[in-house]
């Protein structure tokens, strides 16, 4: 199977803090990209000490293909 990683900057993080958030993440990606079908959850890219006292931060996806 081909597929890819993407890096997504400026996510808004209190949204997305919780347990299941990016699970949460993955659906709204999905529903607002019809096109897109993540193969596993979005992971943030900083740990979360380092996410306390920011607002948005970045995220990794990995997506079928590219296009």
């Amino acid at each position: 199977m081909k597929w890819s990683k993407l890096v997504i900057h400026g996510i808004p993080i209190a949204p997305f803090s919780m347990d299941d958030g990016l699970y949460l993440l993955k659906e709204e990606i999905e529903t607002f990209n019809p096109e897109v079908k993540l193969l596993k959850n979005p992971r943030w890219l900083i740990l979360e000490e380092n996410r306390q006292n920011k607002r948005h931060a970045s995220i990794a996806i990995i997506v079928e293909n590219a296009e």
